[in-house]
């Protein structure tokens, strides 16, 4: 998944889309061959930008994360609850349930808060 999210980060830089005759991302997304919704896009390419681009990881390093547990864990992260190597490592050993648990945003309700991406809030716990 995570070379996956590579691929998506490299076509969004260069607004692959339109190489494609597209003259939007919508557009492109709205193919009946390209089967990946808007938010699993944005989220892919949100948090390969936000971990190897803003923060120096290789794809090695993310190859062993879940992205789905990835995604309960950046909210968190970039609100400064918690520290990026604390995190992950919390990704590495516990499961999506206990770290929905452990990376509650208090001031939500103690309900974890979905990833927000270019403004807008991205379900984390529904597959797309």
């Amino acid at each position: 998944m995570w070379d996956m999210a590579q691929l998506l980060h490299e076509f969004d830089e260069r607004a692959g889309w339109s190489a494609l005759g597209c003259e939007s991302l919508n557009e492109w997304l709205a193919d009946p061959d390209i089967s990946l919704t808007r938010s699993t896009y944005k989220r892919l390419v949100g948090a390969y930008r936000y971990l190897v681009i803003d923060n120096g990881m290789s794809l090695g390093e993310l190859g062993a994360l879940d992205l789905s547990k990835v995604d309960i864990v950046l909210p968190a992260v970039k609100a400064d609850r918690k520290m990026l190597p604390e995190a992950l490592a919390d990704v590495a050993t516990l499961g999506a349930r206990d770290l929905r648990e452990l990376y509650a945003d208090p001031d939500k309700g103690g309900k974890a808060e979905p990833p927000v991406i270019d403004g807008t809030a991205t379900p984390v716990y529904r597959d797309d």
